[in-house]
């Protein structure tokens, strides 16, 4: 009687192989966080408007340093292997880059979020504390979540997340520090 052989189990895919052939979906971005998958819904009007007037306030420094301004950019950070999809990423030309589809969060300037409903523990809490750890130099934060609209800069990065958190309400000045070296309006973040 031959004896049974064994059957080589496969191994199951990783969340990063499951992340790589997640589809995309209209409507919806999906990105790693905490090692975990998360799909969520893109904002809402209100998210959209914010979102422009974000991405206007910074053109004119972008362009003064030849930086990008990027939406829809996945984010890869280094040091848990996550991958954000933040609603706007400054990065030089030359950020270093995994593939063609995501560039290494050591290599952008900064990264801004618009929290939504669905999203705002992350982008509170989850998301700044891993940018800091992967060295990200600056997180800001436009919080409409919160009454009244909130604006967050989170900045020098260290092992135990950021050392400085300046917040603002929308319509107060923040500051930005190098590289940008400027005073950002809020109003138009409201």
């Amino acid at each position: 009687m031959a004896m049974p052989q064994p059957v080589e189990e496969e191994e199951p895919p990783t969340i990063e192989e499951i992340w790589e052939h997640t589809p995309s979906y209209p409507g919806f971005q999906v990105e790693i966080i905490d090692g975990c998958l998360v799909v969520s819904p893109r904002g809402n009007v209100r998210h959209a408007r914010i979102n422009y007037y974000l991405h206007d306030l910074f053109v004119e420094i972008a362009r003064e340093n030849g930086w990008c301004l990027c939406h829809e950019l996945t984010v890869r950070l280094e040091n848990n292997r996550d991958r954000i999809e933040p609603d706007l990423v400054i990065m030089p030309p030359d950020a270093p880059t995994f593939g063609d589809r995501e560039v290494f969060g050591r290599g952008v300037l900064l990264v801004a979020e618009v929290t939504s409903r669905g999203n705002a523990v992350r982008d509170r809490f989850t998301k700044p504390r891993n940018c800091a750890l992967s060295g990200m130099p600056l997180y800001l934060l436009v919080d409409p979540v919160d009454e009244p609209t909130a604006v967050t800069l989170f900045s020098d990065p260290s092992d135990d997340g950021y050392r400085t958190i300046e917040r603002v309400i929308a319509g107060e000045k923040l500051r930005l520090p190098a590289p940008f070296d400027f005073t950002l309006d809020t109003a138009s973040l409201r």
